[in-house]
Protein backbone atom coordinates (compact mmCIF):
# COMPACT_ATOMS: atom_id res chain seq x y z
CA UNK A 1 0.00 0.00 0.00
CA UNK A 2 2.79 2.41 1.10
CA UNK A 3 4.33 2.01 -2.95
CA UNK A 4 0.88 2.87 -4.00
CA UNK A 5 0.37 6.35 -2.11
CA UNK A 6 3.65 7.07 -3.03
CA UNK A 7 3.22 6.58 -6.55
CA UNK A 8 0.15 8.81 -6.18
CA UNK A 9 2.03 11.58 -4.13
CA UNK A 10 4.32 11.77 -7.05
CA UNK A 11 1.67 12.66 -10.05
CA UNK A 12 2.15 15.85 -8.73
CA UNK A 13 -1.60 16.39 -9.19
CA UNK A 14 -4.74 18.02 -7.04
CA UNK A 15 -6.71 15.84 -5.16
CA UNK A 16 -8.59 19.54 -3.54
CA UNK A 17 -12.65 18.08 -3.12
CA UNK A 18 -11.27 14.41 -3.26
CA UNK A 19 -11.71 11.48 -0.98
CA UNK A 20 -9.27 8.66 -1.16
CA UNK A 21 -9.81 5.99 0.98
CA UNK A 22 -8.33 2.31 1.40
CA UNK A 23 -9.74 -0.91 2.59
CA UNK A 24 -6.38 -1.79 5.05
CA UNK A 25 -7.87 -3.47 7.99
CA UNK A 26 -4.69 -3.22 9.58
CA UNK A 27 -3.43 0.66 8.85
CA UNK A 28 -5.29 3.51 9.55
CA UNK A 29 -5.73 6.46 7.33
CA UNK A 30 -2.75 7.95 8.35
CA UNK A 31 -0.88 5.65 5.61
CA UNK A 32 -2.87 8.70 3.08
CA UNK A 33 -1.10 11.26 5.11
CA UNK A 34 0.90 12.49 2.32
CA UNK A 35 -1.94 12.99 0.13
CA UNK A 36 -3.69 15.25 2.58
CA UNK A 37 -1.13 17.60 1.33
CA UNK A 38 -2.20 17.21 -1.74
CA UNK A 39 -5.84 18.51 -0.87
CA UNK A 40 -7.27 14.68 -0.40
CA UNK A 41 -9.52 13.85 2.33
CA UNK A 42 -8.81 10.87 3.50
CA UNK A 43 -10.29 7.57 5.40
CA UNK A 44 -10.27 3.61 6.09
CA UNK A 45 -13.28 1.70 5.03
CA UNK A 46 -12.40 -2.08 5.84
CA UNK A 47 -15.73 -4.28 5.51
CA UNK A 48 -15.65 -6.87 8.32
CA UNK A 49 -16.72 -9.98 5.71
CA UNK A 50 -14.54 -12.83 4.34
CA UNK A 51 -14.07 -13.04 0.72
CA UNK A 52 -12.28 -16.30 0.17
CA UNK A 53 -10.62 -16.45 -3.57
CA UNK A 54 -12.16 -19.38 -5.21
CA UNK A 55 -15.84 -17.73 -5.24
CA UNK A 56 -17.63 -15.55 -7.45
CA UNK A 57 -17.81 -11.81 -7.48
CA UNK A 58 -21.56 -12.40 -7.57
CA UNK A 59 -21.07 -14.35 -4.19
CA UNK A 60 -19.09 -11.55 -2.91
CA UNK A 61 -21.16 -8.64 -3.63
CA UNK A 62 -24.17 -10.57 -2.31
CA UNK A 63 -22.12 -11.27 1.25
CA UNK A 64 -21.76 -7.39 1.47
CA UNK A 65 -25.32 -6.85 2.57
CA UNK A 66 -26.02 -5.90 5.93
CA UNK A 67 -22.01 -6.22 7.15
CA UNK A 68 -20.68 -3.72 9.08
CA UNK A 69 -17.65 -1.64 8.34
CA UNK A 70 -14.52 -0.55 10.34
CA UNK A 71 -14.05 3.16 9.52
CA UNK A 72 -11.71 5.69 10.78
CA UNK A 73 -11.39 8.95 9.90
CA UNK A 74 -11.33 12.51 11.12
CA UNK A 75 -14.27 15.12 11.15
CA UNK A 76 -13.34 16.10 7.45
CA UNK A 77 -14.03 12.49 5.87
CA UNK A 78 -16.70 10.71 8.36
CA UNK A 79 -19.91 12.04 7.14
CA UNK A 80 -18.87 11.23 3.45
CA UNK A 81 -17.39 8.02 4.78
CA UNK A 82 -20.90 7.53 6.62
CA UNK A 83 -22.34 7.90 3.60
CA UNK A 84 -20.75 5.57 1.35
CA UNK A 85 -21.51 2.85 4.25
CA UNK A 86 -25.12 3.78 4.35
CA UNK A 87 -25.32 3.18 0.30
CA UNK A 88 -23.54 0.19 0.96
CA UNK A 89 -26.42 -0.97 3.01
CA UNK A 90 -23.74 -1.58 5.59
CA UNK A 91 -23.43 -0.26 9.22
CA UNK A 92 -20.50 1.95 10.58
CA UNK A 93 -18.01 0.56 13.31
CA UNK A 94 -16.22 4.02 14.65
CA UNK A 95 -12.39 2.29 15.03
CA UNK A 96 -9.46 4.77 16.60
CA UNK A 97 -6.38 5.58 14.99
CA UNK A 98 -4.45 3.50 18.26
CA UNK A 99 -7.34 0.41 18.11
CA UNK A 100 -6.72 -0.61 14.36
CA UNK A 101 -4.40 -3.45 15.15
CA UNK A 102 -6.98 -4.58 18.23
CA UNK A 103 -9.61 -4.20 15.83
CA UNK A 104 -7.99 -6.41 13.08
CA UNK A 105 -6.64 -8.90 15.65
CA UNK A 106 -10.63 -9.01 16.39
CA UNK A 107 -11.61 -9.70 12.51
CA UNK A 108 -8.95 -12.46 12.15
CA UNK A 109 -10.52 -14.34 15.59
CA UNK A 110 -13.60 -13.93 13.98
CA UNK A 111 -12.89 -15.30 10.34
CA UNK A 112 -9.20 -17.07 10.00
CA UNK A 113 -9.30 -18.77 13.21
CA UNK A 114 -12.85 -20.42 13.60
CA UNK A 115 -11.94 -22.09 9.72
CA UNK A 116 -8.89 -23.26 11.45
CA UNK A 117 -10.84 -25.06 14.52
CA UNK A 118 -13.24 -26.48 11.88
CA UNK A 119 -10.29 -27.93 10.42
CA UNK A 120 -9.53 -29.55 14.23
CA UNK A 121 -12.90 -31.16 13.98
CA UNK A 122 -12.29 -32.58 9.91
CA UNK A 123 -8.84 -33.77 11.19
CA UNK A 124 -10.34 -35.60 14.92
CA UNK A 125 -12.96 -37.33 12.94
CA UNK A 126 -11.18 -38.47 9.85
CA UNK A 127 -10.50 -41.90 10.52
CA UNK A 128 -14.16 -42.79 11.12
CA UNK A 129 -16.46 -39.99 9.53
CA UNK A 130 -14.83 -39.78 5.85
CA UNK A 131 -15.70 -37.59 3.44
CA UNK A 132 -18.05 -35.09 4.24
CA UNK A 133 -17.11 -34.91 7.88
CA UNK A 134 -17.92 -31.48 8.97
CA UNK A 135 -21.72 -31.72 7.53
CA UNK A 136 -22.51 -33.86 10.51
CA UNK A 137 -21.32 -30.66 12.43
CA UNK A 138 -22.80 -28.26 10.33
CA UNK A 139 -26.10 -27.41 12.73
CA UNK A 140 -23.90 -27.87 16.19
CA UNK A 141 -21.54 -25.46 14.86
CA UNK A 142 -24.34 -23.18 13.49
CA UNK A 143 -26.43 -23.07 17.05
CA UNK A 144 -23.49 -22.58 19.19
CA UNK A 145 -22.39 -19.45 16.93
CA UNK A 146 -25.93 -18.10 16.35
CA UNK A 147 -26.57 -18.52 20.45
CA UNK A 148 -23.42 -16.64 21.23
CA UNK A 149 -24.51 -13.77 19.06
CA UNK A 150 -28.12 -13.51 20.46
CA UNK A 151 -27.13 -14.35 24.73
CA UNK A 152 -23.27 -13.31 24.83
CA UNK A 153 -20.61 -15.73 24.93
CA UNK A 154 -20.73 -16.47 28.76
CA UNK A 155 -24.28 -17.41 28.45
CA UNK A 156 -24.03 -19.57 25.44
CA UNK A 157 -21.05 -21.47 26.76
CA UNK A 158 -21.81 -25.29 26.83
CA UNK A 159 -19.91 -28.51 27.53
CA UNK A 160 -17.73 -30.04 30.35
CA UNK A 161 -16.08 -27.14 31.13
CA UNK A 162 -19.08 -25.06 32.11
CA UNK A 163 -20.24 -28.21 33.44
CA UNK A 164 -16.61 -28.69 35.86
CA UNK A 165 -16.85 -32.20 34.20
CA UNK A 166 -12.50 -32.68 34.85
CA UNK A 167 -12.37 -36.48 34.46
CA UNK A 168 -13.81 -35.47 30.93
CA UNK A 169 -11.40 -32.89 30.35
CA UNK A 170 -8.73 -35.44 31.27
CA UNK A 171 -9.68 -38.28 29.09
CA UNK A 172 -10.42 -35.35 26.30
CA UNK A 173 -6.01 -34.70 26.89
CA UNK A 174 -5.51 -38.53 27.40
CA UNK A 175 -6.65 -38.93 23.98
CA UNK A 176 -4.98 -36.40 22.39
CA UNK A 177 -1.67 -37.36 23.71
CA UNK A 178 -2.57 -40.56 21.86
CA UNK A 179 -4.06 -39.63 18.55
CA UNK A 180 -2.31 -35.67 18.43
CA UNK A 181 0.15 -34.03 20.79
CA UNK A 182 0.30 -31.14 18.85
CA UNK A 183 -3.48 -30.19 19.91
CA UNK A 184 -2.93 -30.51 23.18
CA UNK A 185 -1.79 -26.72 24.02
CA UNK A 186 -4.34 -25.77 21.49
CA UNK A 187 -6.99 -27.25 23.13
CA UNK A 188 -5.44 -25.92 26.84
CA UNK A 189 -5.68 -22.64 25.68
CA UNK A 190 -9.08 -22.42 24.62
CA UNK A 191 -9.90 -24.69 27.79
CA UNK A 192 -8.65 -22.02 30.03
CA UNK A 193 -10.36 -19.51 27.72
CA UNK A 194 -14.27 -21.61 28.23
CA UNK A 195 -12.96 -21.83 32.39
CA UNK A 196 -12.79 -17.99 32.37
CA UNK A 197 -16.46 -17.32 30.29
CA UNK A 198 -17.73 -20.11 32.79
CA UNK A 199 -16.19 -18.39 35.92
CA UNK A 200 -17.36 -14.59 34.71
CA UNK A 201 -20.93 -16.89 35.01
CA UNK A 202 -20.26 -18.08 38.29
CA UNK A 203 -21.07 -21.41 37.21
CA UNK A 204 -19.08 -22.87 38.85
CA UNK A 205 -17.65 -22.96 42.71
CA UNK A 206 -14.35 -22.14 43.60
CA UNK A 207 -13.67 -25.49 43.99
CA UNK A 208 -14.77 -27.00 40.58
CA UNK A 209 -12.56 -23.85 39.33
CA UNK A 210 -9.03 -24.94 40.98
CA UNK A 211 -10.10 -28.47 39.60
CA UNK A 212 -10.28 -27.62 36.43
CA UNK A 213 -7.26 -25.62 36.19
CA UNK A 214 -5.52 -28.48 37.19
CA UNK A 215 -6.98 -30.66 35.17
CA UNK A 216 -6.11 -28.83 32.43
CA UNK A 217 -2.38 -28.42 33.44
CA UNK A 218 -2.48 -32.34 33.28
CA UNK A 219 0.45 -34.17 31.78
Amino acid sequence: MKPTVRDLWRLNVTFDGTYVAHTSGVFSDDILRSLRTRGARTFSLHPIQTFPGNLSVKHHVRSLKGISFGVTSDRSSLSFARGLVRDLGGKVLRVPKEAKILYHLACVFASNFPIGLLGVVEELTREFSGRGALSHFRELVHSSVTNALSVGPQRALTGPIVRGSSETVKLHLLELKKKNKNLIALYRILGFQALKLASKQKRLSRKQIRQMKRTLKFR
